[in-house]
């Protein structure tokens, strides 16, 4: 399975067979539907339902900066991310307010960073 995200990634970094571009502020993604939506509640029901961004090429995320939507989208594709006290508190943020964005393991792993974090300062 790792092996074949590492393809998928690939692919995306090369403008490969993406079917979607993801938009938050200035930032565009381009990204392949069916991955997104494999490792994402919240991007499975809108590429897999009625609603009209299941058909559209550019898709404006409007509930999140694009710095944290190019995070997510990263992880979803290599399932690393670098979680720093930079960032933390933007990540664990997002990460209450937005549930289904992320799949179990990430928001797991935020909550568990973010505590620590925390206690440490």
């Amino acid at each position: 399975m790792k092996k074949a995200f590492k393809v998928m990634n690939e692919l995306r970094s090369q403008n490969l067979l993406c079917d979607v571009t993801i938009v938050a502020e200035d930032m565009e993604i381009s990204a392949h539907r069916v991955v997104l939506a494999a490792c994402s509640p919240y991007f499975h029901a809108m590429f897999t339902g009625e609603m009209s961004e299941s058909r559209a090429k550019r898709v404006r995320i409007k509930e999140v900066d694009g710095w944290t939507l190019r995070m997510l989208i990263d992880y979803v594709y290599t399932a690393e991310i670098q979680v720093t006290e930079e960032n933390v508190q933007v990540v664990s943020e997002w990460n209450r307010g937005i549930r289904g964005w992320y799949p179990e393991s990430w928001r797991t792993g935020v909550e568990t960073l973010h505590t620590h974090l925390v206690r440490s300062l």
